[in-house]
């Protein structure tokens, strides 16, 4: 029987070699990506993400679950960050972000954002005599008002430990590292009994895609015998644990699970999004018009910019309208894609020097 380092040894060297399926009957798939130049089905990654957190924010429970919300349109913020790290690894010495790039790129407009968030707080609560420092609470504790206002802090993290990791991914035992920090994160949250609200702003969830971001960024995204078990395994676990936190949402799994709203999150359902989900989204790639793709290509650039603006939409506007009406709110969050080009030359987060 092997024992527990010569299988985990096995895994990472497998993990690491492009070559792990050629002597499979159905041959190793790939998707490469350009490392030094543009490279356009990186933007379209990004538009479709974009369009998915748009589904997320303004399609119905009922609606997500009929287009099976948790195996994809869930998955734009974990595919947001392997961009990330891909973008940070491509380099031959990742850096860190310059100060001025995420002050006048990233925090600059999200602060813009916020600021419309508290005038429009104060004047509710004006309106309606309720508490405004009870509004500054909310404000504080969830780390800006809108929907996915935590993926900003989750960004900044990245920016600093993307060059952090960077000596520890490029030893023969990151595979092996990397999981037992991330179950450690786990436990430690749990044991911690971490505020879910704290939990929301920490990277911890997300930490092995840093190991995952760095595959992409050296070997390219490969779809094998390997991967393709492992993204099944982790579509087999979205759902038990979507069914489980839907059916029996006092059933705890802590500690090995730390049991949050954030549950399909985990290390162990990141093979999809890293393997299998890149690969459908490349065949839909080469199956739509140029011209389809293009607006998606558009989208993919603009991500950050429609990100903000979504925040307001649905932070904002939804709240005048039913639930039921929402959805309506999708195109309009698409605005700054259409908006001329001038708009966006001087602030956007996704010029070359992003980490994004």
């Amino acid at each position: 029987m092997l024992s527990l380092r010569s299988l985990l040894t096995k895994w990472n060297l497998a993990f690491n070699s492009s070559s792990l399926a050629t002597n499979a009957p159905w041959g190793n798939f790939q998707i490469s990506f350009s490392r030094t130049g543009h490279d356009d089905f990186i933007d379209f990654l990004k538009g479709v993400c974009i369009i998915m957190v748009l589904l997320t924010h303004g399609l119905l429970i009922n609606v997500q679950e009929y287009l099976l919300y948790p195996l994809w349109i869930a998955q734009a913020v974990p595919i947001f960050l392997l961009i990330q790290a891909f973008h940070a690894f491509k380099k031959d010495r990742p850096a860190f972000p310059r100060p001025s790039h995420i002050r006048t790129r990233i925090l600059r407009p999200f602060l813009i954002v916020q600021i419309i968030f508290l005038v429009h707080g104060y004047l509710q609560c004006q309106i309606n005599h309720t508490s405004f420092p009870e509004f500054l609470t909310l404000f504080r504790r969830c780390g800006g008002l809108g929907p996915g206002s935590y993926y900003i802090w989750i960004y900044l993290q990245f920016a600093l430990l993307l060059p952090l990791s960077f000596r520890l991914l490029q030893t023969k035992y990151a595979l092996p590292l990397f999981l037992f920090l991330s179950i450690a994160l786990e436990i430690a949250c749990s044991l911690t009994h971490i505020l879910p609200e704290h939990y929301r702003l920490l990277f911890f969830r997300y930490f092995f895609l840093i190991y995952l971001g760095y595959l992409w960024a050296k070997k390219g995204i490969s779809l094998n015998i390997l991967t393709l078990s492992l993204s099944a395994f982790s579509i087999l676990a979205i759902l038990l644990l979507y069914g489980i936190h839907k059916f029996y949402p006092s059933l705890n799994l802590e500690p090995f699970i730390f049991d949050t709203n954030w549950r399909i999150f985990h290390w162990f359902t990141y093979f999809l999004p890293a393997f299998l989900l890149p690969f459908l989204f490349r065949w839909t790639y080469h199956k739509l018009s140029k011209r389809i793709n293009a607006f998606i290509i558009l989208c993919g650039k603009r991500s950050y910019h429609i990100f903000l603006f979504q925040m307001l939409v649905f932070g904002i506007f939804n709240q005048y309208v039913s639930a039921d009406l929402k959805f309506l709110f999708i195109p309009l969050c698409l605005l700054p894609a259409l908006l001329p080009s001038r708009f966006f030359e001087s602030s956007s987060p996704n010029s070359k020097h992003t980490t994004e």
